[in-house]
Protein backbone atom coordinates (compact mmCIF):
# COMPACT_ATOMS: atom_id res chain seq x y z
CA UNK A 1 0.00 0.00 0.00
CA UNK A 2 0.79 3.42 -0.92
CA UNK A 3 -0.79 6.82 -0.10
CA UNK A 4 -0.98 9.62 1.99
CA UNK A 5 -3.91 10.09 4.24
CA UNK A 6 -5.24 13.24 6.34
CA UNK A 7 -7.18 11.80 9.50
CA UNK A 8 -9.87 13.67 10.98
CA UNK A 9 -11.72 14.71 7.66
CA UNK A 10 -9.01 17.17 8.01
CA UNK A 11 -9.37 19.65 11.02
CA UNK A 12 -6.54 21.80 11.51
CA UNK A 13 -4.60 22.13 14.49
CA UNK A 14 -2.51 24.90 15.57
CA UNK A 15 1.02 23.99 16.09
CA UNK A 16 3.51 26.89 16.35
CA UNK A 17 1.00 29.49 15.78
CA UNK A 18 0.68 27.81 12.31
CA UNK A 19 -2.03 25.73 10.91
CA UNK A 20 -1.33 21.77 10.28
CA UNK A 21 -3.63 18.95 9.91
CA UNK A 22 -2.39 15.59 10.83
CA UNK A 23 -1.95 12.89 8.06
CA UNK A 24 -0.01 9.60 7.54
CA UNK A 25 2.25 8.05 4.93
CA UNK A 26 1.68 4.45 4.24
CA UNK A 27 5.13 2.46 2.90
CA UNK A 28 3.60 -0.88 2.24
CA UNK A 29 3.42 -1.99 6.14
CA UNK A 30 5.43 1.00 7.37
CA UNK A 31 3.29 4.04 8.45
CA UNK A 32 4.41 7.58 9.54
CA UNK A 33 2.40 10.24 10.72
CA UNK A 34 2.59 13.82 9.11
CA UNK A 35 1.97 17.16 10.52
CA UNK A 36 1.13 19.35 6.75
CA UNK A 37 0.94 22.96 7.25
CA UNK A 38 -2.21 24.62 5.89
CA UNK A 39 -0.96 28.05 5.71
CA UNK A 40 -0.13 28.80 2.52
CA UNK A 41 -1.58 25.48 0.65
CA UNK A 42 -5.02 23.58 1.38
CA UNK A 43 -5.66 19.83 1.33
CA UNK A 44 -6.76 19.94 -2.30
CA UNK A 45 -3.08 22.18 -3.17
CA UNK A 46 -1.29 19.19 -1.94
CA UNK A 47 -3.38 16.19 -3.87
CA UNK A 48 -3.39 18.37 -6.82
CA UNK A 49 0.30 19.16 -6.49
CA UNK A 50 0.71 15.30 -5.75
CA UNK A 51 -1.12 14.28 -8.97
CA UNK A 52 0.69 16.13 -11.01
CA UNK A 53 3.78 15.29 -9.82
CA UNK A 54 3.13 11.70 -10.38
CA UNK A 55 1.84 11.84 -13.74
CA UNK A 56 4.43 13.61 -15.04
CA UNK A 57 6.72 10.49 -13.21
CA UNK A 58 5.11 8.13 -14.36
CA UNK A 59 4.97 9.47 -18.02
CA UNK A 60 8.78 10.08 -17.86
CA UNK A 61 9.39 6.95 -16.22
CA UNK A 62 11.62 9.01 -13.51
CA UNK A 63 10.50 10.63 -10.12
CA UNK A 64 7.77 12.10 -8.42
CA UNK A 65 8.05 14.67 -5.71
CA UNK A 66 5.33 14.39 -3.23
CA UNK A 67 5.34 17.78 -1.01
CA UNK A 68 4.06 17.72 2.27
CA UNK A 69 5.53 21.21 3.92
CA UNK A 70 4.51 24.17 1.24
CA UNK A 71 5.00 28.02 2.85
CA UNK A 72 4.51 31.36 1.62
CA UNK A 73 7.11 31.40 -0.89
CA UNK A 74 8.62 34.87 0.17
CA UNK A 75 9.79 32.94 3.67
CA UNK A 76 10.23 29.33 1.79
CA UNK A 77 13.60 28.08 2.93
CA UNK A 78 13.20 24.65 2.51
CA UNK A 79 10.72 22.03 1.64
CA UNK A 80 9.77 18.80 3.06
CA UNK A 81 8.84 15.93 0.45
CA UNK A 82 8.95 12.39 -0.12
CA UNK A 83 10.41 11.22 -3.78
CA UNK A 84 9.09 8.45 -5.90
CA UNK A 85 11.89 6.80 -8.15
CA UNK A 86 10.27 4.63 -10.32
CA UNK A 87 11.90 1.38 -11.35
CA UNK A 88 9.23 -0.61 -13.59
CA UNK A 89 7.13 -2.75 -11.32
CA UNK A 90 8.91 -1.53 -7.93
CA UNK A 91 9.48 2.39 -7.05
CA UNK A 92 11.74 3.65 -4.28
CA UNK A 93 10.89 6.11 -1.71
CA UNK A 94 13.03 8.37 -0.01
CA UNK A 95 12.15 11.50 1.97
CA UNK A 96 14.20 15.00 1.30
CA UNK A 97 14.41 17.89 2.41
CA UNK A 98 14.71 20.32 -0.69
CA UNK A 99 16.63 23.88 -0.11
CA UNK A 100 14.89 26.15 -2.49
CA UNK A 101 17.88 28.88 -1.89
CA UNK A 102 19.22 26.15 -4.28
CA UNK A 103 17.25 26.77 -6.69
CA UNK A 104 17.37 31.02 -7.53
CA UNK A 105 13.82 31.01 -10.04
CA UNK A 106 12.21 28.17 -7.90
CA UNK A 107 8.56 27.55 -8.72
CA UNK A 108 6.75 24.57 -6.80
CA UNK A 109 4.78 23.37 -10.23
CA UNK A 110 8.45 22.13 -11.55
CA UNK A 111 9.21 20.51 -8.63
CA UNK A 112 10.23 17.36 -10.19
CA UNK A 113 13.09 19.40 -12.14
CA UNK A 114 14.27 20.01 -8.57
CA UNK A 115 15.32 16.76 -8.02
CA UNK A 116 18.64 14.34 -9.31
CA UNK A 117 18.43 10.74 -9.72
CA UNK A 118 17.67 8.14 -6.84
CA UNK A 119 21.45 8.10 -5.20
CA UNK A 120 21.47 5.15 -2.24
CA UNK A 121 24.25 6.58 -0.16
CA UNK A 122 24.70 10.40 1.04
CA UNK A 123 27.46 12.53 0.72
CA UNK A 124 29.39 10.98 3.85
CA UNK A 125 29.06 7.45 2.27
CA UNK A 126 25.65 6.24 4.79
CA UNK A 127 23.14 4.20 3.49
CA UNK A 128 19.66 6.56 2.69
CA UNK A 129 16.81 5.66 3.83
CA UNK A 130 14.38 4.10 1.32
CA UNK A 131 11.38 2.42 1.39
CA UNK A 132 10.06 -0.51 -1.54
CA UNK A 133 6.57 -0.07 -2.68
CA UNK A 134 4.97 -1.33 -5.86
CA UNK A 135 4.56 1.20 -8.78
CA UNK A 136 1.16 -0.20 -9.59
CA UNK A 137 -0.23 1.19 -5.41
CA UNK A 138 1.56 4.85 -6.76
CA UNK A 139 -1.01 4.29 -9.57
CA UNK A 140 -3.48 3.73 -7.19
CA UNK A 141 -3.02 6.62 -5.12
CA UNK A 142 -2.85 8.52 -7.99
CA UNK A 143 -6.53 7.42 -9.37
CA UNK A 144 -7.78 7.60 -5.54
CA UNK A 145 -6.48 11.63 -5.30
CA UNK A 146 -7.78 12.24 -8.94
CA UNK A 147 -11.62 10.99 -7.92
CA UNK A 148 -11.46 13.03 -4.99
CA UNK A 149 -10.67 16.28 -7.00
CA UNK A 150 -13.50 15.90 -9.25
Amino acid sequence: MFGIFFKDKGVSINNENRMHVLASISLGKYVEELHIPIDYWGIEEYKKSWATSIADGIEKKKHSVLITSMHEPESLNFISAWIIYYDGELSYVQNKIIFVDDFPEFDASKINEYVNEREVLNEDGFKISEWIIKTKDVIYFYNDIIDLAR
